[in-house]
């Protein structure tokens, strides 16, 4: 397990980077029904590989959004 990089820590809660080893929980958990009707693109289908790219992109792209 690889130890996730910290960017903001509070009292009750920390933000960590995402790491490729989430794609399998952003797949899994995006393309969930119950989960999908409460986001902003609801018909979107994601790949593996899409997830994976998102992650890749978060590191190399300079917005606040993807």
């Amino acid at each position: 397990m690889v130890k996730r990089p910290i960017v903001m820590k509070g009292e009750k809660i920390s933000l960590g980077l995402l790491l490729e080893e989430d794609a399998e929980f952003l797949y899994e958990n995006f393309n969930d029904m119950e989960i999908k009707k409460y986001l902003i693109f609801p018909e979107k289908f994601f790949s593996i590989n899409e997830e994976k790219e998102f992650i890749e992109k978060s590191y190399t792209s300079n917005k606040d959004y993807y």
